[in-house]
């Protein structure tokens, strides 16, 4: 806190001060019991110069602050949309299923991996796991957790195996996966069905797109993960 006396200014340190002076202070900068005039102080600060029972107390007024709009997070998601539909029909690197979402992941400026695999060998983690749905005696756990699945997010297969009507083309279908690795296009809101973009399923190793009906998911589970930002 600056003083003047005797046409001299000086200061002091707010704790030296007295828990009287400090209110006197506090009391006088908001009810000033003199003229007030403008004078120097913190860059960019109005100040109150206050006369009174001491030569003046210059006290920094307090400025609102503008909070900072929210910033809109960002999302990977489209970008590896975009990659794996314009690569439908062909085929990426070697083929492999794991080649599709690191090539799409690397495209989009994302990490390839998200750490090592989990939790055996060949279950592949790819970033931040959102939600995972297993197989299990009367019916699919975690199907509640497909709400934080995004476009774009990767799945991981473990010793899946699908069978039932396929609704779009008719007929039984059953398809199967020691491991598997897949692009989310999209999530039905009910949890019955999810679309990937995807490549080496069924021996066809060029990126295709695939409805899967999770009621017929009879064995094994799947992992989602987010894309993360490179380390």
């Amino acid at each position: 806190m600056v003083f003047a006396r005797n046409n001299l200014e000086f200061t002091v340190p707010i704790f030296a001060l007295s828990s009287s002076s400090l209110e006197k202070a506090r009391y006088e900068s908001i009810h000033p019991p003199g003229a007030i005039a403008a004078t120097r102080g913190v860059p960019g600060l109005p100040v109150i110069q206050v006369t009174g029972a001491v030569p003046f107390i210059r006290v920094a007024r307090a400025v609102p602050v503008t909070p900072l709009p929210e910033v809109a997070s960002f999302s990977y998601g489209p970008s590896i949309l975009t990659y794996c539909r314009e690569n439908l029909g062909k085929k990426i690197g070697t083929g492999q299923c794991a080649s599709l979402a690191s090539s799409a992941l690397r495209n989009s400026g994302a990490a390839i991996r998200g750490g090592p695999d989990w939790p055996a060998q060949g279950d592949y983690v790819w970033g931040e796991p959102v939600a995972f749905i297993k197989a299990a005696f009367g019916g699919l756990k975690g199907t509640k957790d497909l709400s934080q699945v995004e476009a774009g997010d990767i799945v991981q297969f473990h010793q899946t195996r699908f069978s039932g009507y396929n609704h779009i083309d008719g007929g039984v279908y059953s398809m199967e996966a020691e491991h598997h690795t897949a692009v989310v296009e999209s999530v039905d809101p009910n949890g019955k069905t999810i679309t990937v973009l995807h490549q080496n399923w069924n021996g066809k190793m060029v990126v295709r797109r695939q409805t899967l009906y999770l009621r017929g998911m009879t064995r094994g589970w799947l992992r989602f993960y987010h894309p993360v930002p490179t380390a």
